[in-house]
């Protein structure tokens, strides 16, 4: 048997749009998105398989310029299929200007351009990998508590040169301070 459904849906909708499908989130660009189908479920999203836990939950990030929507295909143990498409809110991102920093602030000397060419290398190959764990549900928690001092998909203008987006967060603390672990796993 074979179901097909098209439906959108904002951040205000409620987190159920199935019967058998639940999504708990931020349904934004740059969001973290919870969701759950039933055990044994097939999940792909925009083509993509996602690893989905013994108790049918899935997690799955949106990039900070991801489309305004989202295609979601579920196949279920009984041969059912589910596939929706699913509004993704767009976001304005926070643009920095900051001026008059010396030259060594805006390019790098070519000893820190290379490790950071190095450290861009090792994440794009993390990311190119989807992980099998599973283990990652529940509440997140912040590493530690102070100042945000960067926040997710803001960027900088330096000596009116753009620089990349920032893909983290970054929350000011002493060197040496103790930091959590935001998730068990």
């Amino acid at each position: 048997m074979c179901v097909t459904a098209a439906v959108i849906i904002g951040l205000w909708s409620p987190p159920s749009i199935s019967g058998d499908l639940f999504f708990t989130g931020t349904l934004a660009q740059g969001g973290l998105v919870f969701a759950k189908a039933e055990p044994g479920a097939h999940v792909t999203i925009s083509g993509r398989t996602i690893q989905v836990d013994e108790t049918g939950g899935f997690i799955f990030g949106l990039g900070r310029n991801h489309a305004p929507t989202l295609a979601v295909d579920v196949r279920f143990g009984d041969g059912t299929i589910v596939q929706q498409m699913i509004k993704v809110r767009q976001r304005n991102y926070d643009e920095q200007h900051i001026n008059n920093l010396p030259k060594k602030m805006v390019t790098p000397p070519v000893k820190i351009q290379q490790r950071i060419t190095r450290e861009a290398e090792d994440v794009r190959n993390a990311r190119a990998h989807a992980s099998d764990a599973t283990h990652i549900r529940g509440k997140l928690i912040w590493p530690i508590v102070g100042p945000v001092t960067g926040i997710y998909g803001s960027r900088r203008i330096l000596n009116g040169e753009p620089r990349a987006p920032h893909y983290g967060v970054d929350i000011a603390a002493p060197t040496g301070t103790p930091v959590q672990v935001i998730a068990s796993g």
